[in-house]
C-alpha cells in the first residue's frame, strides 16, 4: 500500500482562497450595516405613521417597501410640521451623508462578486451588475486594501444617522407627539 504525500496548496491558490473569504466577510459586514439602518428607519416610519400630523397625510404607499422609498419618506417627514421637524435639519444632513454609500449598497447587494489577484498577488474584488448598453459601467473593481477605509467610513456615517434616528424616535415618544385618545 502506498500513501501519497499531502501537498499544500500553491501560494497563489491559498492567497486567492483567503482573498475570496475576506471579500465575502467584508461584503457581509457592510450589508449588515445597511440592514441595521434600514430596520431603524422602518421602526421610525411605523411610529411616525401613528402620529396624527403624519398619519393624516395619507401618503402612498402606506408603508414604503423599497429602501429608496423609505429614505424619501423620511426626508419628507423631516420637512413636515410635526415632532420630527425639530430634529429635521441635523437628521437630514446625517441621512444625506449615509446615502452617499447608496451605490456601494447596490453593488454589494446586487453585484456578482469575482476576486482576482494582481501580478503582485494583491487582491481585487470585482462586482459585476448587468446593465443595458449605455447605462454606465457594469463592473467595479475595489482593491482589498481600500475596503477597510470604506467599511469604517460607512460605519461612521451609519452611526451618526442611527443617533439621529434615535433622537427622532424619542421626539415621537413625547406626550405632545402621542395621538390623543378620543372620548
Amino acid at each position: 500500500m502506498s500513501v501519497e504525500p499531502i501537498t499544500k496548496q500553491p501560494p497563489a491558490a491559498a492567497t486567492f482562497s483567503s482573498a475570496r473569504n475576506a471579500a465575502q466577510t467584508w461584503r457581509g459586514q457592510c450589508i449588515d450595516v445597511f440592514a441595521e439602518v434600514e430596520q431603524r428607519t422602518n421602526s421610525l416610519l411605523i411610529k411616525a405613521m401613528s402620529i396624527p400630523a403624519y398619519a393624516d397625510l395619507k401618503l402612498k404607499p402606506a408603508f414604503p417597501v423599497l429602501v429608496g422609498q423609505k429614505y424619501e419618506r423620511l426626508r419628507k417627514l423631516l420637512t413636515i410640521e410635526g415632532p420630527l421637524q425639530l430634529h429635521g435639519e441635523t437628521a437630514a444632513l446625517s441621512l444625506e451623508a449615509f446615502l452617499k454609500f447608496h451605490d456601494l449598497r447596490n453593488l454589494l447587494c446586487h453585484g456578482a462578486l469575482q476576486v482576482t489577484l494582481a501580478e503582485d498577488q494583491s487582491p481585487y474584488y470585482i462586482f459585476v451588475i448587468l446593465k443595458p448598453i449605455g447605462a454606465g459601467p457594469g463592473s467595479t473593481a475595489i482593491r482589498q486594501s481600500d475596503t477597510i477605509e470604506m467599511r469604517n467610513s460607512l460605519k461612521s456615517a451609519a452611526r451618526a444617522l442611527m443617533i439621529e434616528l434615535a433622537a427622532l424616535e424619542n421626539a415621537l415618544s413625547t406626550p405632545a407627539a402621542r395621538p390623543r385618545k378620543s372620548a
